[in-house]
């Protein structure tokens, strides 16, 4: 929608989807200082709860950097067929990634609720 609106900010290179793609990521990304603040506001920053989610944020942040970089290096490659074909793959990638955070994270409460 926005690209539809703000054609001028798609560039002479780039399709809808890779902009898409792109401003997806770095919103996302963007999730982690808000999470820190709301945990420090909330008083749970210092806590084990406050640690992991902090810790797995950071994690699934760093996983968003490179599908930015990745994301990026073939626009300027002017890969857009090459990026349509990958998306897939890459978003794949984050549904398994994101369901073995929830794994981990499941695996770290029960054992911080053992001590």
């Amino acid at each position: 929608m926005l690209a539809a609106l703000q054609p001028e900010e798609l560039g002479t290179n780039h399709s809808i989807a890779q902009f898409a793609l792109a401003f997806g990521l770095m919103i996302t990304v963007t999730a982690l200082p808000v999470l820190a603040a709301l945990l420090k506001e909330m008083g749970y920053l210092h806590t084990p709860l406050g640690q992991t989610a902090l810790g797995l944020a950071a994690i699934n942040d760093a996983g968003l950097w490179a599908g930015l970089t990745v994301l990026l290096l073939f626009m300027a490659l002017g890969g857009a067929m090459l990026t349509a074909l990958l998306m897939p793959a890459y978003l794949a990638g984050v549904v398994v990634v994101r369901w073995l955070l929830a794994r981990l994270a499941a695996r770290v409460t029960l054992q911080g609720t053992r001590c």
